[in-house]
């Protein structure tokens, strides 16, 4: 008894469903004509056959395992594999099984001038393959010289005009893209950024919540700032390559052109937001040390303008363990003389300064006043939030409209009353949005003085306790400068927001210290 099972697919290059009808139609006439008993249809969809990573094509090859059929019919023969490697290798392992590949365009057997045959055909589809994709990629490219979208999906903030094929900004996606860069310029972690588009209904071009790595993606895409890239990533086969390292291609082999598209983003804040990715990637070593040190980043040697660098010793007869801050020169290159300082002495001095001159009550009096303007001013996010549901309660309102003056006519009640219901939930849905939004404009919270103090004086001890990337952030935020050198300690603090220039001066304050004054105050040791 003769058994088969049908192989049938189809490629995205310009074929459709339909063509995946006509394969199982030519295929199932071909086994009755020849006496064949089909089990199953194995079909894999919009797939190459460049490669053997079919879903269904491998379930087929398992299941050739288990002695189940004896034959698999294909239409032609480059719908089993356009690799002759892959063919080879897949065919022989078909034979191992006790399967042999019929093609019904193709009538071979086993004979050397079928073989060759076969050989040949199998080229051929390979030679076809290969010149289709170069010419798919030169179409491609010169698609792109004229900024020409090239297929996939646009960015979130994009669409594709249907008739010149060019980016166009969806001004709603736009909405959120704006959202993500503001909120990650004014320090919000990705997170909070996620938490609040969440909150908002914001999602992917595909309807998905936004991920961390979409967030980092989208920060880096300098669409948004109007330059048309294209043929950026590498391959999957081409990253195994010694040639490319990482996601992209060679820089070379990449197409940017300045002002190909409409930009969302300013190049300031696609700027703003590139330096603090980099700042973070450099800073996440900080937080992989065993010892945690609050000031890396900030503090430098006075004597050769290097960072100091975290160091941890033992020393003496015991191992007691120093850890200490110490030049990078020194360490790295030997060309600086300056000596290292203990942790908890810097970091205490520092801590003890923010405390006593810079939280102090005049300066809490002027902060706070600071704060509560900031919380009055007009919240930017806010009103792009009245705008959009501003807008979309008038085309509810529109379309409310249509379907009375639709319903006054007699039109399809049974189907239009149920509409014109749904519209109305929308329009209450909407306008108590509104009244939301409205109200977090009129009532900014209050911010006392009281409360900032009582926040102040815990603040030590809240960072001396906790070894958290949040804390040292919080501490770069406040410490403008900080050097150490061989007899001195300079140090500049000052508030992290906008003041008048009078308030600035008054809460820029600036403590020069000899080295020997700090450690005589933190210990009784000399280093």
């Amino acid at each position: 008894m003769k058994t088969a099972v049908i192989y049938a697919r189809y490629s995205s290059d310009n074929q459709r469903q339909e063509s995946i009808d006509a394969q199982i139609r030519a295929c199932t006439k071909f086994a009755e004509d020849n006496g064949y008993i089909v089990l199953k249809h194995y079909i894999d969809e919009a797939l190459t056959a460049t490669n053997d990573d079919r879903p269904q094509f491998k379930q087929m090859l398992l299941d050739s395992k288990k002695k189940l059929f004896n034959s698999i019919i294909i239409h032609k023969l480059d719908r089993f594999s356009r690799n002759r490697y892959d063919s080879a290798m897949n065919k022989h392992e078909l034979k191992q099984n006790g399967v042999k590949v019929v093609s019904v365009l193709e009538r071979l057997d086993d004979s050397p001038e079928s073989i060759m045959m076969e050989s040949m055909l199998e080229g051929m589809s390979e030679y076809f393959s290969a010149n289709l994709s170069r010419e798919v990629i030169k179409g491609m490219k010169e698609n792109a010289l004229k900024c020409i979208h090239t297929g996939g999906k646009p960015p979130l903030g994009y669409n594709v005009d249907p008739i010149t094929k060019k980016y166009v900004i969806n001004e709603d996606e736009a909405e959120i893209v704006r959202l993500i860069f503001k909120m990650y310029i004014e320090g919000a972690g990705y997170g909070a950024i996620i938490d609040k588009l969440t909150e908002l209904d914001y999602t992917s071009k595909f309807g998905r919540t936004i991920g961390k790595s979409s967030l980092s993606n989208l920060l880096e895409n300098e669409k948004y700032i109007g330059v048309y890239t294209f043929n950026v990533s590498a391959s999957r086969s081409s990253l195994k390559t010694k040639d490319y390292t990482g996601s992209k291609k060679p820089e070379d082999q990449i197409i940017r052109i300045e002002n190909g598209i409409p930009a969302i983003i300013s190049k300031k804040d696609f700027e703003k937001a590139k330096a603090r990715k980099a700042l973070n990637k450099k800073a996440a070593a900080t937080f992989k040390a065993k010892e945690f040190y609050l000031l890396s980043g900030i503090v430098t040697c006075s004597e050769c303008g290097a960072r100091m660098i975290g160091n941890t010793k033992n020393s003496g007869t015991r191992k007691t363990k120093h850890v200490t801050y110490r030049c990078g020169n020194r360490y790295s290159k030997h060309k600086c003389s300056n000596k290292e300082i203990r942790r908890e002495y810097i970091e205490d001095f520092v801590l003890d300064q923010m405390m006593h001159k810079l939280f102090t009550s005049s300066n809490i009096r002027t902060f706070t006043t600071e704060l509560q303007k900031m919380v009055k001013e007009k919240n930017p996010e806010v009103h792009a939030q009245l705008a959009r549901l501003t807008k979309e309660k008038a085309s509810l309102m529109t379309e409310q409209t249509n379907l009375v003056n639709a319903i006054k006519l007699g039109q399809a009640l049974d189907v239009l009353l149920p509409a014109l219901n749904t519209t109305k939930e929308k329009i209450a849905r909407v306008e108590a949005e509104l009244l939301t939004v409205q109200s977090t404009l009129n009532d900014a919270p209050q911010i006392t003085e009281e409360t900032v103090t009582k926040l102040v004086s815990g603040m030590k001890a809240f960072i001396k306790s906790n070894n958290l990337p949040q804390v040292k952030k919080f501490i770069s935020h406040y410490v403008k400068e900080l050097s150490v050198g061989m007899e001195d300690i300079h140090l500049v603090l000052q508030y992290p927001i906008q003041l008048s220039m009078q308030d600035a001066k008054k809460l820029r304050i600036i403590v020069d210290n000899t080295r020997n004054e700090l450690l005589q105050a933190y210990s009784n040791k000399n280093l």
